[in-house]
This record gives structure tokens, C-alpha cells and sequence, in this order.
């Protein structure tokens, strides 16, 4: 990463630490987190904590709707590699923000996509709830058969998906932690294949990203209303590089 970078990134954060939300540190207290989370991840989380032998080599995880499971796919091709379960079973996959499970967690890579992207797939999916919940920690108002019409009427994100974003840049890790663009992926396996530590298996990481926009019919009403929502988040993600790495035990760059 060149310094210029460095210095958009740490721009970036400067002008989010009046988030004081942001900028809380809830790792400190998992047991905070894990009494709220839904749908048993914390039963899951603290089944592997209790009867892991070996830690994962890396854990994928993301806000949601950003191909993570072909992803997943993708990076199982590799042999003798443990990574997380695509379907979730181990309730890894969106976690709302660092955990301190140091004999758990090896590597991570955080996935980000564009949100209005990440909405629409969540909503056609019918995955908004469930997702919403597991990304605020049962904390969402989100009902149940809304469809995305009627959530872009709110003009807010109740999928929290930037405050989760810089939760994984600021709160301190016993891991480092990779951050790259989804549709950015395909060009930086080399650089992937490094971080994870498969190098002599290159040739088995395929990833093709798919288009997606043929599979939304919405309003340009709507589209306007998801651009209202999240256009600052958007401009500060375009503002970002493509890949990234963060070291273990820092909060910034």
C-alpha cells in the first residue's frame, strides 16, 4: 500500500471518530455481544471455542450479500486449508465485528461491497431480516416481509453495514485482518493466495465475479431512495484501495 493510500484511509477515519459508536471498542466484553447475537451464534461460536484443536487458517467474512459463499467455494479447492463453513453453521461468516478468540481466529478477510448491491441481493434472497439481525445483534426493526420497496421508505441503513465495516478496522485484533472490494477480487488472487498461505496451490483459486444487475426490476424512485441512504458510505469505499491489510493488535494505519 503506497502512503497516499494510507493517507486516504487514515482521512477516513478521522472524519468518522465523532462516531463515538464507531469508535467503541466491544470486543473488550464478547459476552456483551454474544447474549444479543441471534439465531445461536454465540452457542456456535463457543462450541468451537471450547473443542478447537486447530484454528482456522482463515475466516471469510462479510456484511452479506457479496458472494461470500462462492467465495468460500472458491478458496475450498485448496487442499488441507480449514476455513469457515459457507452456510454459516459456525456462525463466523458475519460477525458484527472483531472477536477475541485468538485460538480460533488465524487470518481474516473481510469482504465489502457496494451496499445498495448488498441490499438488493439480501431482499431478493429473502435473507434482509435474518441478515439484518445477525449484523446488529437482534437489535433490528426490520420487519419481517417488507420487501426492498418499502425499506428504501426509511431513508436509513437498518443493516448497519458501515458501522460494521469500521468496527473491523478500528477494534483491536489478535489477527491480521484483510480487506478487499468484492468486485475486485478476481485481479488480486495472487495476492490473496499469499495472505492465506497457499501459494503452491495458486492454481487451484479460481473466482469469477457474476453480474448481477440483470436480476433487479426496482424503481427509480427506489434507486434513489437506497442512493440517499448510503451515498457516503459508497464515496468513502471508492475512496479506499482495492486490497488491503491491517496487522494484528492496531487499530489504525
Amino acid at each position: 500500500m503506497t502512503f497516499r493510500q494510507k493517507l486516504i484511509i487514515l482521512g477516513i477515519m478521522i472524519q468518522i471518530l465523532y462516531f463515538h459508536y464507531f469508535n467503541t471498542d466491544l470486543s473488550t466484553n464478547n459476552k456483551i455481544w454474544v447474549d444479543r447475537l441471534y439465531s445461536g451464534t454465540a452457542e456456535k461460536i463457543a462450541a468451537l471455542d471450547d473443542g478447537i484443536s486447530k484454528p482456522f487458517d482463515v475466516v471469510i467474512v462479510s456484511s452479506g450479500g457479496s458472494g461470500t459463499t462462492s467465495f468460500i467455494d472458491a478458496i475450498e479447492q485448496c487442499p488441507n486449508l480449514l476455513i469457515n463453513k459457507k452456510k454459516n453453521h459456525d456462525g463466523l461468516k458475519h460477525l458484527p465485528y472483531p472477536i477475541k478468540l485468538p485460538l480460533l481466529l488465524k487470518k481474516v478477510i473481510f469482504v465489502y461491497h457496494d451496499p445498495i448491491h448488498s441490499s438488493l441481493s439480501l431482499f431478493r434472497r429473502s435473507f434482509a431480516r435474518y441478515q439484518a439481525l445477525q449484523l446488529t445483534g437482534g437489535r433490528c426493526n426490520l420487519p419481517e416481509h417488507w420487501n426492498i420497496e418499502q425499506y428504501a421508505t426509511l431513508h436509513r441503513d437498518l443493516f448497519q453495514y458501515k458501522r460494521q465495516f469500521y468496527k473491523w478496522i478500528f477494534n483491536q485484533r489478535s489477527y491480521p485482518v484483510m480487506f478487499i472490494d468484492f468486485q475486485t477480487i478476481p485481479s488480486y488472487l495472487h495476492e490473496i493466495a499469499e495472505f492465506v498461505g497457499i501459494k503452491n496451490y495458486i492454481s487451484c483459486l479460481e473466482f469469477h465475479v457474476k453480474s448481477t444487475t440483470t436480476h433487479y426490476n426496482i424503481s427509480d424512485t427506489t434507486h434513489q431512495s437506497l442512493q440517499t441512504i448510503y451515498a457516503i458510505y459508497i464515496e468513502e469505499l471508492h475512496r479506499l484501495p482495492d486490497i488491503f491489510i491491517l496487522p494484528k493488535n492496531e487499530i489504525s494505519l
